[in-house]
């Protein structure tokens, strides 16, 4: 006969796999910002090699050049939407588990749940756990200053080497 999973074991379960996945989105994040700053770094300082480029070859480059910026910086907000989603996630896992070491769940805060609103769609939690993230969820938010320096960041420096291409393309 198989033993039944203790609740706590599955909260314990729950809190492990979403610290790795907050992890992860944390690296991802961090490496895809850097990775992108640093690519526009280098265009900044290479030499500007489209100069002597004609229209036909200058529009199309300028054109990647934006899409590549509108991209990595949707990547961006969607890897720091999961983090956040995730840290969310853990608080909740952390919340639920101190008051069940004060009290164990009633059955009906074991009832499985679905949490469709997650980064992973359609799992099913147990209802207190769901309940408790929905809730940090609707908490107001506050400013998670290393995001919006992070765009700051992207930001300026994609403005920084769009002005380059621009300026030092020689139209004639």
């Amino acid at each position: 006969m198989a033993q039944k999973l203790d609740e706590k074991d599955l909260l314990l379960a729950h809190l492990t796999e979403y610290s790795s996945y907050h992890a992860q989105k944390e690296t991802m994040t961090w490496a895809s910002a850097t990775f992108f700053v640093a690519a526009v770094v280098i265009l900044v300082a290479a030499d500007p090699f489209w100069r002597c480029w004609d229209a036909r070859a200058f529009v199309p480059f300028v054109a990647l050049l934006v899409v590549t910026g509108i991209v990595a910086g949707a990547f961006v907000w969607l890897q720091f939407r999961r983090r956040q989603q995730s840290a969310h996630f853990v608080q909740a896992c952390k919340n639920v588990g101190a008051r069940w070491v004060v009290s164990s769940p009633k059955d009906e805060d074991l009832e499985p749940t679905l949490v469709d609103e997650f980064a992973k769609r359609g799992q099913l939690f147990p209802k207190v756990l769901a309940l408790e993230y929905r809730k940090i969820m609707g908490e107001p938010e506050g400013i998670w200053w290393d995001e919006v320096a992070t765009y700051l960041i992207m930001g300026l420096w994609s403005v920084a080497a769009l002005l380059k291409v621009v300026l030092t393309w020689d139209v004639s």
